[in-house]
């Protein structure tokens, strides 16, 4: 089973989500909608997120960049409801490396981080 953020998805058949089916392309473009809202739209390979894509969530937060195993990994942004965002540089789903996040109150950080956290 590989898991897909908050669902699951069965190799040989595709994704079972509330009793409904919807195909995942083993590799290549497509969509994937969860009953909550959230929505996919980009790059798969083995079933997996990974290339480009967006993830639109159901609070009307954004995701566009590069994933690698079902995770933001590369470089993207994620702009937040409350109108917050983060661009730069991902690993493994967390911010990592050199980016800027700007805060709705127009501050900003930018420089390195590090696992998450900015360290300057």
């Amino acid at each position: 089973m590989v898991m897909l953020a908050t669902s699951s998805v069965e190799k040989s058949t595709g994704v079972y989500r509330d009793s409904s089916y919807q195909s995942v392309p083993d590799t290549g473009q497509g969509t994937y909608t969860w009953s909550n809202g959230n929505k996919y739209v980009g790059e798969f390979k083995d079933e997996l997120f990974c290339g480009f894509g967006s993830f639109f969530y159901e609070d009307g937060s954004v995701y566009t960049g590069d994933y690698k195993n079902n995770l933001f990994h590369g470089t993207g942004t994620i702009t937040y409801f409350d109108d917050s965002k983060y661009i730069g540089d991902w690993e493994e789903g967390t911010y990592h490396g050199k980016g800027i996040y700007a805060f709705p109150s127009g501050k900003e950080e930018k420089g390195r981080f590090v696992k998450g956290k900015f360290t300057g």
